[in-house]
Protein backbone atom coordinates (compact mmCIF):
# COMPACT_ATOMS: atom_id res chain seq x y z
CA UNK A 1 0.00 0.00 0.00
CA UNK A 2 1.31 3.41 -0.94
CA UNK A 3 2.19 5.58 2.01
CA UNK A 4 0.37 8.90 2.17
CA UNK A 5 2.51 11.92 2.85
CA UNK A 6 1.41 15.32 4.06
CA UNK A 7 2.93 18.10 2.04
CA UNK A 8 3.26 21.43 3.82
CA UNK A 9 3.84 24.71 2.09
CA UNK A 10 4.32 28.24 3.21
CA UNK A 11 0.97 29.96 2.79
CA UNK A 12 1.39 33.69 2.26
CA UNK A 13 -2.31 34.53 2.54
CA UNK A 14 -5.11 35.83 0.37
CA UNK A 15 -6.07 39.41 -0.53
CA UNK A 16 -8.31 40.84 2.17
CA UNK A 17 -11.05 41.74 -0.31
CA UNK A 18 -11.16 38.09 -1.43
CA UNK A 19 -11.53 36.86 2.15
CA UNK A 20 -14.36 39.32 2.79
CA UNK A 21 -15.99 39.19 -0.64
CA UNK A 22 -16.05 35.45 -1.35
CA UNK A 23 -18.68 34.61 1.32
CA UNK A 24 -20.90 37.45 0.11
CA UNK A 25 -20.59 36.33 -3.51
CA UNK A 26 -21.40 32.75 -2.48
CA UNK A 27 -24.53 33.96 -0.67
CA UNK A 28 -25.65 35.98 -3.69
CA UNK A 29 -25.17 32.91 -5.91
CA UNK A 30 -27.12 30.78 -3.46
CA UNK A 31 -30.02 33.26 -3.58
CA UNK A 32 -29.88 33.19 -7.38
CA UNK A 33 -30.03 29.38 -7.40
CA UNK A 34 -33.00 29.42 -5.01
CA UNK A 35 -34.90 31.91 -7.17
CA UNK A 36 -34.28 29.92 -10.36
CA UNK A 37 -35.36 26.65 -8.72
CA UNK A 38 -38.57 28.21 -7.39
CA UNK A 39 -39.39 29.66 -10.81
CA UNK A 40 -38.69 26.31 -12.50
CA UNK A 41 -40.93 24.52 -9.99
CA UNK A 42 -43.80 26.94 -10.62
CA UNK A 43 -43.49 26.69 -14.42
CA UNK A 44 -43.32 22.88 -14.35
CA UNK A 45 -46.31 22.54 -12.01
CA UNK A 46 -48.60 25.27 -13.32
CA UNK A 47 -47.84 25.65 -17.03
CA UNK A 48 -47.18 23.60 -20.13
CA UNK A 49 -44.92 24.76 -22.95
CA UNK A 50 -46.69 24.59 -26.29
CA UNK A 51 -45.88 26.25 -29.64
CA UNK A 52 -43.29 28.57 -28.16
CA UNK A 53 -45.44 29.82 -25.29
CA UNK A 54 -46.42 28.82 -21.78
CA UNK A 55 -50.06 27.86 -21.39
CA UNK A 56 -51.66 27.54 -17.95
CA UNK A 57 -52.65 24.08 -16.78
CA UNK A 58 -56.41 24.23 -16.28
CA UNK A 59 -58.36 22.07 -13.87
CA UNK A 60 -61.91 21.28 -14.88
CA UNK A 61 -64.10 21.37 -11.80
CA UNK A 62 -67.78 20.69 -11.28
CA UNK A 63 -70.05 22.06 -8.57
CA UNK A 64 -73.34 20.24 -8.05
CA UNK A 65 -76.23 21.75 -6.13
CA UNK A 66 -79.94 21.24 -5.74
CA UNK A 67 -82.84 23.51 -6.68
CA UNK A 68 -86.62 23.42 -6.54
CA UNK A 69 -88.35 23.40 -9.89
CA UNK A 70 -91.83 24.93 -9.69
CA UNK A 71 -94.77 22.63 -10.27
CA UNK A 72 -95.84 22.38 -13.89
CA UNK A 73 -99.12 20.54 -13.30
CA UNK A 74 -102.02 21.44 -11.02
CA UNK A 75 -102.07 19.59 -7.71
CA UNK A 76 -98.40 18.67 -7.94
CA UNK A 77 -95.72 20.19 -5.70
CA UNK A 78 -92.32 21.54 -6.74
CA UNK A 79 -89.76 18.97 -7.78
CA UNK A 80 -86.23 18.75 -6.34
CA UNK A 81 -83.58 18.57 -9.05
CA UNK A 82 -79.80 18.78 -9.28
CA UNK A 83 -77.80 21.17 -11.41
CA UNK A 84 -74.11 21.20 -12.28
CA UNK A 85 -71.84 24.17 -12.86
CA UNK A 86 -68.61 23.53 -14.77
CA UNK A 87 -65.63 25.86 -14.52
CA UNK A 88 -61.94 25.77 -15.32
CA UNK A 89 -59.49 26.70 -12.58
CA UNK A 90 -55.89 27.70 -13.47
CA UNK A 91 -53.44 25.67 -11.42
CA UNK A 92 -51.42 28.77 -10.53
CA UNK A 93 -54.32 30.23 -8.54
CA UNK A 94 -54.19 27.38 -6.00
CA UNK A 95 -50.54 26.30 -6.19
CA UNK A 96 -48.64 27.02 -2.93
CA UNK A 97 -45.82 29.26 -4.15
CA UNK A 98 -42.86 29.37 -1.78
CA UNK A 99 -40.90 32.56 -2.29
CA UNK A 100 -37.91 31.92 -0.06
CA UNK A 101 -35.14 34.43 0.28
CA UNK A 102 -32.12 35.15 2.44
CA UNK A 103 -33.14 37.73 5.01
CA UNK A 104 -30.09 38.02 7.22
CA UNK A 105 -26.45 36.94 7.03
CA UNK A 106 -24.01 36.98 9.92
CA UNK A 107 -20.37 36.38 8.98
CA UNK A 108 -17.82 36.03 11.76
CA UNK A 109 -14.12 35.32 11.35
CA UNK A 110 -10.75 36.66 12.41
CA UNK A 111 -8.08 37.62 9.91
CA UNK A 112 -4.35 37.71 10.55
CA UNK A 113 -2.55 40.19 8.29
CA UNK A 114 0.43 38.30 6.90
CA UNK A 115 1.91 40.91 4.58
CA UNK A 116 1.40 44.34 3.08
CA UNK A 117 2.60 45.82 -0.18
CA UNK A 118 2.05 48.83 -2.39
CA UNK A 119 0.43 48.45 -5.79
CA UNK A 120 1.46 50.84 -8.56
CA UNK A 121 -1.55 51.83 -10.66
CA UNK A 122 0.24 53.94 -13.28
CA UNK A 123 -1.05 53.45 -16.82
CA UNK A 124 1.67 52.58 -19.37
CA UNK A 125 1.24 52.69 -23.14
CA UNK A 126 2.65 50.18 -25.63
CA UNK A 127 5.88 52.13 -25.95
CA UNK A 128 6.53 51.95 -22.22
CA UNK A 129 5.74 55.59 -21.56
CA UNK A 130 3.61 56.55 -18.61
CA UNK A 131 0.19 57.84 -19.70
CA UNK A 132 -1.17 58.90 -16.34
CA UNK A 133 0.14 58.73 -12.82
CA UNK A 134 -2.27 57.46 -10.20
CA UNK A 135 -1.62 57.16 -6.48
CA UNK A 136 -0.44 53.75 -5.38
CA UNK A 137 -2.67 51.76 -3.05
CA UNK A 138 -1.90 49.58 -0.08
CA UNK A 139 -2.83 45.91 -0.47
CA UNK A 140 -2.92 43.40 2.38
CA UNK A 141 -2.71 39.63 2.48
CA UNK A 142 -4.26 37.70 5.32
CA UNK A 143 -5.43 34.34 6.55
CA UNK A 144 -8.26 33.19 8.78
CA UNK A 145 -7.38 32.29 12.35
CA UNK A 146 -9.18 30.86 15.35
CA UNK A 147 -9.61 34.11 17.17
CA UNK A 148 -7.92 36.93 19.02
CA UNK A 149 -6.77 34.54 21.75
CA UNK A 150 -4.60 32.47 19.40
CA UNK A 151 -1.07 33.55 18.60
CA UNK A 152 2.18 32.25 17.15
CA UNK A 153 2.16 28.50 16.64
CA UNK A 154 -1.49 28.27 17.68
CA UNK A 155 -2.48 30.58 14.84
CA UNK A 156 -0.52 28.53 12.33
CA UNK A 157 -2.15 25.34 13.58
CA UNK A 158 -5.56 26.98 13.49
CA UNK A 159 -5.28 27.80 9.80
CA UNK A 160 -3.99 24.39 8.78
CA UNK A 161 -6.36 22.28 10.86
CA UNK A 162 -9.30 24.21 12.22
CA UNK A 163 -9.74 27.74 10.96
CA UNK A 164 -12.64 29.61 12.49
CA UNK A 165 -15.11 30.76 9.86
CA UNK A 166 -18.77 31.04 10.86
CA UNK A 167 -21.61 32.02 8.54
CA UNK A 168 -25.15 32.15 9.93
CA UNK A 169 -27.83 32.49 7.26
CA UNK A 170 -31.49 33.18 7.98
CA UNK A 171 -34.02 32.55 5.23
CA UNK A 172 -37.68 33.48 5.24
CA UNK A 173 -40.71 33.92 3.06
CA UNK A 174 -40.39 36.87 0.72
CA UNK A 175 -43.37 38.77 -0.74
CA UNK A 176 -44.42 37.68 -4.20
CA UNK A 177 -43.34 39.91 -7.05
CA UNK A 178 -45.83 42.37 -8.55
CA UNK A 179 -45.66 40.58 -11.88
CA UNK A 180 -46.54 37.20 -10.37
CA UNK A 181 -49.39 38.71 -8.34
CA UNK A 182 -50.74 40.33 -11.50
CA UNK A 183 -50.58 37.02 -13.39
CA UNK A 184 -52.46 35.26 -10.59
CA UNK A 185 -55.03 38.08 -10.58
CA UNK A 186 -55.53 37.86 -14.36
CA UNK A 187 -56.12 34.10 -14.25
CA UNK A 188 -58.38 34.41 -11.23
CA UNK A 189 -60.57 36.96 -13.01
CA UNK A 190 -60.66 34.73 -16.09
CA UNK A 191 -62.52 31.95 -14.26
CA UNK A 192 -65.86 31.95 -16.05
CA UNK A 193 -68.37 29.34 -14.88
CA UNK A 194 -70.62 27.71 -17.43
CA UNK A 195 -74.03 27.27 -15.87
CA UNK A 196 -75.78 24.16 -17.16
CA UNK A 197 -78.91 24.64 -15.02
CA UNK A 198 -82.35 25.59 -16.23
CA UNK A 199 -83.59 29.15 -16.02
CA UNK A 200 -86.01 30.53 -13.45
CA UNK A 201 -85.20 28.16 -10.63
CA UNK A 202 -84.95 28.55 -6.88
CA UNK A 203 -81.60 27.45 -5.42
CA UNK A 204 -81.53 25.80 -1.98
Amino acid sequence: MAKKENYKYEFAGLPIYDIIGKPLIAIARAQNMMSKEQLRTMLDACFKYHNGAYEPIMLKMVVTRSFLEPATKPGKGPELKMISTDFFLPMITIFPINALGIENVDIDFNVEITSQYMVDKDEIDEGGDKISAQPSSLECLGKITKGPGASGEDQEQSYENNSSFRIAVEAGTMPLTKGLLEIINIYTNAIQPIDTSQKNHQTL
